[in-house]
């Protein structure tokens, strides 16, 4: 089913240049290279993003476990609700976007976004509607009535967080990291932090943190709605929409499902630890979640950047340049987890008194959670090659079936293991759903990926850990009720952390960079050289790439 509105298979960006202008007119360097700066920009925003999250845990944190279990509820609540209102049109915005662009329709781009844009807002509204009013009957399941309020700011916040994840994807459609990273992994992240701080040095606590939610979301929303329309005026300025209802639908619909079954398997071991466990014990797991989440800091931003790119190289039919991109995708994500992994596993208790004492217990969560989040890093961003090459069925099936076996196994093993029995079966879900997605993009996608850099890393990383037994005993005696210092886990950031580093990069350098990577860093060359000469402006037909 398709409605035109005039203008139909218009050429967009004026004569003789598509609306794909911004990605076509990127600096030399390749897919790989483009992706990579994309990528860097993007770690800059996951820098401040990740950064800002682990501040506001510990800020609740101090206010004691009840605060953080009931805060991270909320939040865990509002993200799921996100994830079902956005109805697959996060990555069907990109990849869709992508394409137009890449085959420069102006139409079909206008029509995608009115589409996806309104859908998603709809659906959020409704969502927002029926959270407001079953905010009782969710907090009696959730067993804690203190829950009521919570849930209703949450649905305020609701229809701005959505319309701002909406449209931010959508700009990733152009192939530049740029809006998705300023807006909303930088300005609101912080944005939030500081009203979030402001709210607790107040006296407002968990109601006052969660409110800002609202602030924050909506905030978001009109900056990424305003940057959104820019951008599209640019690359499609002629008039017209082509609605491509069943097609663009359809993609979504699959995709949605996928995306709530890999959503649901991050946040329903906190809803489930919290129906079956105490709310102390889901901040427990909160903190050691947010800790583990660290080790990978680098994933959601390098395949954020190398999806547009996976999705126009595979639109073309380059599956060789597609497999480059994934390894690449796959290296820079080990190369900047692993030595954070090596820190981690030495001091996981010192590290958890960040947030607070009490929390020591929680070292063998953290543990279990890192082994899951190395095993997904190592296979590499499979669910976004096949999202980006149309195959969402088969992600979709694959995270349904993962997530189910999650649920039982977190039924199985929470009652008596609590917070490590949800660690357990989170892990055990997140390799078997990561193994069979490799399988998948190699079989089912024609992509396989090599595996050159390996063994750098896997050498970088033993000797990183050799490095981390003295290294520790030094921390120890640096930091701790007997060191210079009194907090344990500054002997972690101060002494190990610094020397598994520079061990892991020795080695690294000495071993030799692969071609991607000093393609890579000659791109980075360049455009340090051309910056030098002049300051580029965005080019006419759209902004340029990130």
């Amino acid at each position: 089913m398709r409605s035109h509105v005039g203008g139909a298979g218009r050429p967009v960006g004026g004569a003789g240049r598509s609306a794909g202008s911004p990605g076509d007119q990127a600096p030399p360097g390749g897919a790989v290279a483009r992706a990579g700066r994309g990528g860097g920009l993007a770690l800059v925003g996951a820098l401040c993003s990740q950064g800002a999250l682990l501040l506001l845990v510990v800020l609740v944190a101090r206010q004691g476990a009840l605060d953080v279990g009931r805060y991270t509820t909320a939040v865990a609540t509002q993200s799921l609700l996100v994830l079902l209102a956005l109805a697959g049109f996060r990555a069907a915005l990109t990849r869709f976007a992508a394409v137009h662009l890449a085959d420069g329709d102006g139409a079909r781009l206008r029509g995608l976004l009115l589409l996806g844009l309104g859908t998603s807002g709809a659906l959020a509204l409704a969502g927002a509607l029926v959270l407001g009013l079953a905010a009782p009957l969710l907090a009696g399941v959730l067993g804690d009535p203190a829950l009521v309020p919570l849930l209703r700011l949450v649905a305020l916040a609701l229809p701005g967080a959505v319309l701002a994840e909406a449209a931010l994807s959508a700009t990733q459609g152009w192939r530049t990291q740029r809006a998705h990273t300023l807006v909303g992994r930088v300005a609101e992240p912080l944005l939030r932090l500081g009203l979030t701080a402001l709210a607790l040095a107040l006296g407002a606590g968990t109601t006052g943190a969660v409110a800002v939610l609202v602030v924050s979301g909506w905030s978001g929303a009109v900056v990424a709605l305003l940057v959104l329309r820019r951008w599209t005026r640019r690359a499609a300025p002629a008039p017209g929409r082509v609605v491509e209802v069943r097609s663009v639908l359809s993609f979504a619909v699959v995709s949605w499902v996928a995306s709530v079954a890999a959503t649901g398997l991050v946040w329903a071991d906190v809803l489930l630890l919290g129906a079956l466990a105490t709310q102390e014990e889901v901040g427990a797991y909160a903190v050691a979640t947010r800790l583990a989440a660290l080790v990978v800091l680098a994933a959601p931003p390098v395949v954020g950047a190398a999806s547009p790119h996976l999705a126009h190289l595979l639109h073309v039919g380059d599956r060789a340049g597609a497999a480059r991109v994934y390894a690449a995708a796959t290296r820079w994500t080990l190369l900047l987890a692993l030595p954070a992994a090596v820190v981690v596993a030495r001091h996981p208790e010192d590290l958890l008194g960040v947030f607070g004492g009490g929390y020591a217990a929680a070292a063998p969560v953290t543990l279990v959670l890192l082994v899951g989040h190395l095993v997904a890093a190592a296979a590499g961003p499979c669910t976004a090659l096949l999202t980006m090459a149309g195959r969402v069925r088969l992600s979709m099936a694959v995270n349904v079936a993962v997530l189910v076996g999650d649920v039982v196994l977190v039924l199985v093993l929470v009652p008596r293991y609590g917070a490590l029995g949800a660690a357990v079966a989170w892990a055990v879900a997140l390799v078997v759903g990561n193994t069979v997605k490799l399988v998948l993009a190699r079989t089912a996608v024609g992509v396989r990926a090599g595996a050159e850099g390996g063994l750098r890393l896997a050498g970088a990383t033993a000797a990183g850990a050799l490095v981390s037994v003295p290294a520790g005993r030094l921390a120890g005696a640096v930091a701790g009720p007997e060191g210079l210092l009194d907090a344990a886990w500054a002997g972690a950031v101060l002494v190990t952390g610094p020397a598994v580093l520079l061990t892991f990069a020795a080695v690294l350098l000495l071993a030799g960079l692969p071609p991607e990577d000093r393609e890579l860093a000659a791109a980075a060359t360049r455009r340090l050289r051309r910056r030098g000469a002049r300051r580029p402006g965005p080019p006419p037909g759209g902004p340029a790439p990130g």
